[in-house]
């Protein structure tokens, strides 16, 4: 049981023919909706994993289903739309040996190298960069045009036409999307009354004229042309051309003006002819044929065969997918970002096709494929909370904030960064410098988003290391004309000389890196050595039939000379560039014709103050971004304050009670307490033993109580005493701490007022006949003095106390 859907990708809204006229005007039709017959379906066989089935149903059946370990091709049978024949490909015989006509032959020392190459792309290599581009997912916008031939030789009618080449676009639909590549076809273009380019049967030349054809009219036409806006241009050819060739297509040319192909419709089974064409716009991808290492799915014939494999084609092989991924990361896939608007797509709004579109808040396919947890798989619309539910801009269900990157330039020199809305997950169109802008500190121009160097082309063919030759090796090899130095060929085929002007726009002369070449499959590589000085290498095809695909040749866009670039074998000079002078100093223009603007220059001129960017690429910063900022800011204010109170605080808090409890309460915990001797009436006045007489230096200032020591002094009148004889100690020998100034005279006793309490003074008393008030002294505090009150002498020894030991230093 098979289990399709209709492929809404196939045809966008906006999708037109044209035709001419005998007198050469063309005639543009928009085919209605229901005109358009749109019949056309892509999905897998019931419960069984990995199966995939391409089908048309138009007039009868007609398709390709894939099984795991099985290739199946359908149709009519005859003119009976009602019977149907299943078969595989490999039944039906082939009246030839159908090729390719860029011809990459494989040799040994290239199967050795593959393994290396294929490495180098995963990610061996120093220049590998990580770029957002890979997971995006890429539109391409192809056109098609038909030849007079291609008309009367199947003698289809308009409509008979144009359903062909749909179902072809359905078939090269299927095979894409395996590399998350989804083609849309955007124009047929019909030559039915003549064709507007010389058509022979010399594949080359015929792809020269289809593909200098297609640069005129992105040139001359208006900016709403087809020819403007599709980033891909395929003929069908009603002929045949020479040989075994059924199609020719430049190579590493994809989203330049050079980006086509020529394709035989060789087969009556359209399915043969749609592998032509996705072999040939593999080619454009930078994808060169497959050799014996090369291996696709269940080793099956894979797309990129170079002959014979058109008629059983299913799969990418992984050397494919290497080259793919290689040119995408230099920038070659550029024009493939730009999604399509929603709008654009056939059929209307149809939930569960994995495409947003009109009164759709989301769409993440069927019910059994849909994992997301911001969309409703059933309604397409978003759960309660979310504003998005994929997308470059979006974030956990929310939309990333105004100026956001969602596109990086991964430091490549022509590309411009892009930013997120702040109301979109969609990442803005890719833009990127206007051709011509200089590049490689101005030592190169800037070729449809590529910054494209003598050094960097080496690179590519002989590996790390390798680096352009000298000039002498340019003008010196190319002018040779032959398999080894040219610049290009002539329409028959022969070798074309090099000029001196037009040398370094031919044969790629290098030096270092590998001992061999890492691309191309050519036969032969050549070392040339100039002068007995300079050795220079290029690579080359055995066979006269290599046209502007041969990787040995250098790439249009390359910088030659002051203000030129190479075109098709030629150093031209660029056009003049006046966009940018339009910004004003302050920005540069993209490839839209568009200022874009340096940070703080507003678009569309850059003359005042704004957010940067361009009208295209989204803004750098934007005004909502200022409320965003001060809600941060107030963020991390209270965060701070929380750390403050919670953190800060209570450290420092915690550390001045540990200064004062090890410093100051420490130390009164080590005094002695105070104690007060108070005379008796029965004896006089006593001094403690502990007060250290040093009639030679002041007495210390009086520090304050300890906290739990109150002790309350009141002067007590007692009766005067009998007269005795005046006791005096013995004087206590006085050490003066060492470094203290010489000592005082004492100053004379205080008078202590009555309402005062006394206040200690250092002589020893001295007899009197008036009553004495009492004498309070303060002991010093010795280190090894327990803090034990001090009791007072026993009342009945009159004898005074013995002198004092020496007290520490």
């Amino acid at each position: 049981i098979l289990e399709l859907k209709l492929n809404d990708e196939l045809l966008p809204k906006d999708f037109t023919t044209s035709t001419y006229t005998d007198n050469g005007e063309i005639i543009m039709e928009k085919p209605k909706l229901q005109d358009r017959n749109h019949c056309y379906y892509q999905g897998k066989v019931r419960n069984i994993k990995g199966s995939h089935v391409i089908m048309s149903t138009c007039n009868g059946l007609r398709g390709c289903i894939t099984l795991p370990n099985d290739f199946l091709l359908i149709e009519p049978l005859g003119a009976d739309s009602s019977k149907h024949v299943v078969y595989r490909p490999s039944d039906r015989r082939l009246n030839n040996i159908e090729s390719c006509g860029n011809e990459e032959h494989t040799d040994d020392h290239f199967s050795e190298n593959v393994d290396k190459f294929a490495g180098m792309l995963r990610g061996n290599s120093p220049h590998r960069h990580k770029r957002q581009t890979s997971t995006e997912k890429k539109f391409l916008e192809l056109l098609i045009v038909a030849d007079k031939a291609q008309v009367s030789r199947s003698k289809h009618t308009r409509i008979e036409l144009d359903s062909r080449v749909k179902e072809l676009v359905n078939y090269l639909h299927g095979f894409y999307k395996k590399l998350s590549i989804h083609v849309v076809l955007s124009h047929i273009e019909v030559w039915s009354s003549r064709d507007k380019i010389p058509l022979k049967t010399n594949a080359k030349e015929v792809l020269n004229e289809f593909l200098s054809y297609r640069q005129n009219k992105i040139r001359t036409d208006s900016v709403d042309s087809p020819w403007r806006y599709t980033d891909n241009a395929q003929l069908l050819y009603g002929g045949s051309f020479d040989g075994t060739t059924i199609g020719m297509a430049s190579v590493k040319t994809m989203c330049s003006s050079r980006s086509g192909g020529v394709n035989q419709d060789h087969q009556s089974n359209v399915f043969y002819t749609a592998a032509t064409l996705a072999h040939e716009m593999g080619h454009n991808f930078g994808m060169h044929h497959d050799s014996s290492e090369c291996v696709c799915a269940q080793n099956a014939q894979c797309i990129m065969a170079a002959s014979s494999g058109f008629g059983s084609t299913k799969d990418w092989s992984s050397c494919s997918k290497d080259y793919l991924a290689q040119s995408i990361r230099e920038g070659l896939g550029n024009c493939l970002l730009n999604v399509p608007d929603p709008s654009r797509l056939y059929g209307g709004p149809k939930c569960g096709n994995d495409i947003v579109e009109m009164g759709e808040e989301c769409d993440c396919g069927g019910i059994e494929e849909c994992s997301s947890l911001c969309c409703n798989a059933t309604t397409c619309k978003l759960n309660p909370g979310a504003k998005c539910e994929t997308g470059p801009c979006c974030l956990s269900c929310q939309y990333s904030p105004p100026g956001h990157v969602c596109r990086g330039t991964d430091n490549k020199d022509c590309d411009l960064a892009e930013y997120c809305t702040g109301f979109s997950a969609n990442c803005p169109g890719n833009v990127y410098m206007e051709n011509g802008s200089p590049c490689n500190n101005k030592q190169a121009y800037c070729s449809d988003g590529i910054c494209l160097t003598h050094d960097m082309q080496c690179q590519g063919v002989w590996g790390d290391g390798a680096v352009s030759g000298v000039d002498i090796c340019y003008q010196q090899v190319n002018k040779l004309g032959n398999w080894n130095g040219n610049c290009g060929k002539d329409l028959n085929g022969n070798f074309l000389k090099c000029t001196k002007e037009n040398s370094k726009c031919g044969k790629l002369q290098c030096s270092g890196g590998g001992p061999r070449p890492m691309v191309g499959r050519d036969r032969y590589s050549f070392v040339n050595t100039i002068g007995g000085i300079h050795k220079c290498k290029t690579i080359s095809s055995d066979d006269n039939a290599t046209d502007v695909s041969d990787p040995g040749l250098v790439r249009d866009g390359t910088a030659c000379g002051t203000m030129k670039t190479c075109n098709d074998g030629e150093c031209s000079a660029l056009p003049a560039m006046t966009c940018s002078a339009t910004c004003n100093g302050n920005g540069i223009c993209n490839n839209l014709g568009n200022c874009h603007c340096n940070r703080g220059w507003a678009p569309p001129f850059c003359n005042s103050e704004g957010n940067g960017g361009s009208i295209n690429s989204g803004p750098i910063t934007n005004k909502q971004s200022k409320s965003l900022n001060l809600y941060i800011l107030w963020t991390l204010k209270t965060i701070l304050m929380l750390v403050m109170f919670l953190v800060v605080f209570p450290i420092i808090i915690g550390l001045g009670l540990f200064i004062w409890y090890r410093y100051c309460h420490g130390r009164e915990q080590n005094r002695t307490p105070i104690v007060m001797s108070i005379t008796q009436p029965s004896r006089p006045p006593i001094v403690s033993t502990n007060v250290q007489n040093t009639p030679s230096r002041p007495p210390p200032p009086r520090p304050l109580a300890p906290p739990q020591v109150s002790v309350s002094v009141t002067p007590i009148r007692t009766a005067p005493p009998p007269p005795k004889p005046p006791t005096v100690p013995p004087p206590v020998p006085s050490f003066p701490p060492p470094n203290v100034q010489p000592p005082l005279p004492p100053p004379p006793p205080p008078t202590v007022p009555a309402s005062k309490p006394p206040v200690p003074q250092p002589p020893a008393p001295k007899p009197s006949s008036t009553p004495s008030k009492p004498v309070v002294t303060r002991p010093p505090v010795p280190s090894f003095v327990s803090k034990q009150p001090i009791k007072p002498d026993n009342p009945t020894n009159n004898q005074p106390p013995p002198p004092p030991s020496k007290p520490p230093l």
